[in-house]
């Protein structure tokens, strides 16, 4: 699954620029990602994380080595001598990413690729710009125009050129000791206004934004966003409005931890307290068994959530299984508390286990009437009542034990089998370390074995894993943490 390896790419990163460099940002800008002293950051992961060590290093997947040839080759290409000393010192700059109208993701934070920006910048006219800084800001251009297959074209007496390519043109502009490149012209135009003081600063005219860049300076990316302009992608799917989310990434000890607040508005007290509602310890799993490198906990009854979830395991729109997950979603409405879904994202084939409990009240005989008339069979296995779907592409078995339902790709038979294989999550090494750094109680989380996953793809034997966990604070705050080692 694409999502489980965020964090791979991170050694993608590589520019700098200005000392103030919020001096770029115009008044309307609707998000800004600061990145610092990435060269040093990586060579502490390295040293600090098996993750990184891994990835980055010749005894692993020699990613590091692989970036440097990569950026060396373009250089040679466009006429210029680009040193790994030079490489270095540009990637433990600063760098500045910024625009309007534009939704943010985590995993583009996380797995951070201007040159997979740029590229988006050929195709997505959202007015968005990178900035970064440089001694050579012309030979800088032509090493990304090479990466970028892209010529260079200016007109004399423009302060602004083109990058162009068969699939799209970026927008640039070289200063002294600094590189702008944009979407649109205006995306270059506006931020080079911002910085000669022709036009508006945001962080002269938004207090909030200016003490940020100020709480911000130890961190190596930060990021801020107005309204919902970034998207988690994890934990609790929700319909009320976000104000704002600052986002704050460091190494942290033996791990790399990424925290985003999301700040909200809501209509009345209720909805916060339903949400608040949610928090607990998970405690109640430490003793469970689950088979798979991926286990994910969210409260049964948020249907948006299970959709999102359901979509890792079946196709991801959910198109061709729309009536299941309309099932499905019809019998957690009836659950109570956690639900849990787990399994192997990797593996082939595939498989997984939605897992909760019926609440006292819970009346699903409508449902398993549904699943009759779709032709199910029913019978009792392995101590459970079972009721076998033959779906689209393969069999989803429904297991009722007493107010327990799995609903599971697998059948009763091989369900226990990969239960007893599992291991009981308290006692998961992998798991205990993180959560222990991780707030005690939370709304949702995800935990991915990414060392099994490692394995099974590539053969190599690597300690390390992934928790996200989402958690609520009293003024309505959503604290969402990721922390990988």
């Amino acid at each position: 699954m694409r999502k489980t390896f965020v964090l791979v790419f991170l050694a993608i990163n590589l520019f700098v620029f200005s000392q103030n460099i919020t001096d770029f940002l115009p008044s309307n800008a609707g998000y800004f990602l600061i990145v610092r002293k990435s060269a040093d950051n990586f060579d502490y992961l390295k040293k600090n994380t098996n993750l990184f060590y891994v990835y980055l290093e010749k005894e692993g997947l020699g990613l590091e080595e692989y970036f440097y040839s990569l950026l060396s080759a373009a250089g040679y290409s466009s006429g210029n001598v680009f040193d790994e000393r030079k490489i270095k010192n540009a990637i433990n700059g600063e760098l500045l990413l910024a625009g309007k109208e534009f939704a943010i993701e985590l995993e583009d934070i996380i797995t951070f690729d201007p040159i997979y920006i740029l590229e988006k910048f050929k195709t997505n006219k959202k007015d968005i710009f990178l900035v970064w800084k440089s001694k050579d800001p012309e030979e800088l251009l032509e090493i990304i125009a090479s990466l970028l297959e892209a010529s260079i074209f200016k007109q004399e007496g423009d302060i602004i050129g083109e990058l162009r390519s068969d699939s799209g043109e970026v927008y640039f502009h070289t200063g002294d000791s600094f590189l702008i490149l944009g979407d649109t012209h205006n995306a270059v135009e506006n931020p080079l206004k911002a910085y000669h003081g022709e036009a508006a600063r945001m962080i002269d005219s938004e207090e909030v934004a200016a003490k940020f860049v100020k709480a911000s300076e130890n961190y190596w990316i930060t990021g801020y966003f107005d309204s919902d302009r970034f998207k988690i992608g994890l934990g609790l799917e929700y319909s009320f409005t976000t104000k704002r989310t600052t986002l704050f990434v460091n190494p942290e000890g033996h791990t790399l931890t990424a925290t985003m607040v999301q700040e909200n508005i809501f209509l009345d007290e209720s909805e916060k307290n339903r949400i608040t509602g949610y928090m607990s310890t998970k405690e109640e799993a430490l003793s469970e068994r689950y088979f798979g490198n991926y286990l994910a906990f969210f409260p049964g009854d948020s249907v948006s959530t299970l959709r999102r979830e359901l979509s890792h395991w079946f196709d991801e729109s959910l198109e061709p299984y729309s009536e299941l997950a309309d099932l499905i979603v019809e019998f957690t409405r009836e659950s109570q508390g956690t639900a849990e879904i787990f399994g192997s994202v990797v593996a082939s084939p595939t498989s997984f286990a939605l897992r909760f409990h019926m609440s006292e009240s819970a009346d699903i005989k409508p449902e398993l009437q549904k699943l009759e008339e779709w032709g199910a069979k029913h019978y009792n296995s392995d101590g459970f009542e079972v009721y076998e779907l033959k779906s689209i592409f393969e069999k989803i078995y429904f297991l009722l034990n007493g107010k327990r339902l799995v609903i599971t790709n697998l059948s009763s038979e091989d369900y226990l089998k990969h239960l007893s294989s599992g291991k009981e999550l308290g006692k998961n090494d992998r798991y205990t370390y993180l959560k222990d750094l991780s707030n005690a109680e939370n709304i949702a989380e995800v935990f991915v074995n990414l060392g099994d996953i490692f394995y099974d793809l590539l053969g190599m034997k690597v300690d390390t894993a992934l928790l996200y966990t989402e958690s609520m604070e009293e003024n309505g705050n959503l604290i969402h943490s990721l922390r990988v080692y």
